[in-house]
């Protein structure tokens, strides 16, 4: 199937909504929220309408998002952007100077080692900040990250 339906408008693409948080503990999660964003996506004949917030207010509290990390795998020749307010993304994981720890979820990174992974969970700050860390050849690994030599692809 696809290609149903003339317009489609997938909302909510956001690190920790879709790709939903849990779907970070396993690459298999993770590859099924993957297949699902795809699934949405084929649905769409004429236009394909893929929003996110940067700020959103849930049960009270402000949640800071980063844009999920399926809009990295679109070609740029197909994204036409209304509104580009992204945060700025971090160039070296060893100079980490946001107070939010989750601020790195979902960022792609290179470890010399472990190969290309996915930052799941970060807690602590600065000095302190340990990394979860799915990698494709090698699991969840939690790592230090100033020990790390880390690299946001």
């Amino acid at each position: 199937k696809g290609l149903e339906f003339p317009v489609v408008f997938i909302s909510g693409m956001e690190n920790g909504l879709f790709p939903h948080a849990k779907a970070f503990e396993t690459m298999e999660e993770l590859e099924e929220e993957r297949r699902l964003c795809y699934v949405g996506m084929t649905r769409a004949k004429d236009r394909l309408f893929l929003t996110n917030c940067i700020r959103r207010n849930i049960y009270g509290n402000y949640q800071y998002n980063f844009p999920s990390l399926f809009l990295q795998d679109i070609p740029d020749k197909y994204i036409s952007e209304a509104f580009n307010d992204t945060p700025s993304s971090h160039p070296d994981l060893l100079h980490v100077e946001e107070k939010k720890e989750n601020s790195l979820v979902g960022k792609k990174v290179c470890h010399p080692k472990f190969g290309m992974g996915i930052i799941s969970a970060g807690e602590g700050e600065e000095e302190n900040l340990k990394l979860t860390i799915f990698f494709h050849r090698f699991g969840k690994k939690k790592l230090a990250a100033k020990y790390a030599s880390l690299k946001i692809i």
